[in-house]
């Protein structure tokens, strides 16, 4: 019973986390364990799917889809992190390639078994990841090792997270509106100024501090770039 542009919202909302907070994910994950960060995140996906599948009006949607974000946000990094820290060096291109071929293949798939799901209820379309996130989780608990971090605990870079969630989200954000209000629009503009300025002093930041959240140094190596 939404509106168009609260219905782009649904999109949008779980998008935004998702893009602001993957990188500290990743980070998390390195910090405090890669299976724990993963498994955190796994239980809010399936919490906050199943509370989007009981959504009673739009800003209960939009929320649960915010918090849905956020969860996979800890996951995605860490399932890669996993795959590199489980499978020995010389079968990991291997492991890493099912992990992203069955990724792109489901991703093409979701659209057609969305539209299935939505003929018969629309939300469905949330209720299916409930139990996929559960059998994640058991998974997860069963075959996956604690993998806990080696070394010395580091700081984490609290200026680089704030300024990279920020201008990742507004990025993002302008890039919605754009379509919506249009591209000389204001919103859209400030937007996607704000979050340009924003993703520079993160660079800045980044070059800086001891301990950053991204290594730019990394791009110097071709194969990484």
């Amino acid at each position: 019973g939404g509106s168009i542009s609260e219905g782009q919202w649904i999109l949008t909302a779980n998008v935004l986390p998702l893009a602001a907070l993957m990188v500290f994910g990743g980070r998390l994950g390195d910090l405090l364990g890669l299976r724990r960060v993963f498994l955190a995140g796994a239980v809010i996906f399936a919490c906050a799917t199943a509370a989007a599948s009981a959504a009673q009006d739009m800003p209960m949607m939009i929320a649960a889809r915010a918090i849905q974000g956020t969860g996979a946000a800890l996951m995605m990094p860490t399932a890669v992190a996993i795959v590199s820290a489980v499978y020995p060096k010389e079968r990991r291109g291997t492991a890493l390639g099912i992990l992203a071929g069955a990724s792109a293949f489901f991703a093409a798939l979701g659209p057609v078994l969305g539209g299935l799901l939505t003929a018969i209820e629309w939300r469905l379309v949330f209720m299916i990841n409930v139990p996929l996130a559960i059998v994640t989780i058991v998974l997860t608990l069963w075959a996956t090792p604690d993998l806990r971090p080696h070394g010395a605990r580091r700081r984490i870079d609290y200026p680089g997270v704030v300024t990279f969630a920020f201008g990742i989200a507004a990025l993002v954000f302008g890039l919605s509106q754009g379509q919506a209000d249009g591209w000389g629009a204001a919103t859209t503009l400030l937007a996607l100024i704000g979050g340009g300025a924003l993703l520079a002093v993160f660079v800045l930041i980044e070059l800086r501090v001891k301990y950053p959240l991204l290594e730019f140094r990394l791009f110097r190596h071709l194969n990484f770039l």
